[in-house]
C-alpha cells in the first residue's frame, strides 16, 4: 500500500524525483484492512491503533471494495449525530488524529 504522502515524504527525505524512487523502498509491507460490514467505530480504532489515515475496506473474500479515510469518518460524524454504540464524536476523531500524528513509534501492523 502506498499513499500520496508516502511519495511526498520519499521525495523529500531521499532528495530524488518520484520517477527515481522504487516503490519497494517506500511502500509498507503489511496492510491493515477492515471489512465492509465492520462498524465505523471499529475502522476508527484500527486507524488509531495502527496510526494510519486510510484503511482499505475488503469483502468476505479479501477483495478491496473501497478505501475509508479519516476524512470520511470526520465528514460522516458531522452529517450524522453520534450514537452511543459508535462513540464517534469529535473527541474520538481528534484523539485518532493525535495518535496518527504522534512522534512515538507505531505498533507493528497486523492485517485485520
Amino acid at each position: 500500500m502506498i499513499t500520496d504522502r508516502d511519495i511526498c515524504m520519499a521525495t523529500y527525505t531521499q532528495g530524488k524525483p518520484p520517477f527515481a524512487i522504487p516503490l519497494s523502498s517506500v511502500m509498507g509491507n503489511t496492510v491493515v484492512t477492515c471489512r465492509a460490514d465492520d462498524s465505523i467505530a471499529t475502522a476508527e480504532e484500527l486507524m488509531r491503533r495502527h496510526r494510519i489515515r486510510r484503511l482499505p475496506v475488503v469483502d468476505a473474500s479479501g477483495t478491496i471494495v473501497g478505501i475509508l479515510s479519516l476524512n470520511d469518518i470526520a465528514t460522516h460524524s458531522q452529517l450524522t449525530p453520534a450514537r452511543a454504540e459508535d462513540e464517534l464524536g469529535g473527541d474520538a476523531i481528534a484523539g485518532t488524529l493525535a495518535a496518527i500524528c504522534s512522534r512515538e513509534a507505531a505498533p507493528a501492523a497486523v492485517a485485520h
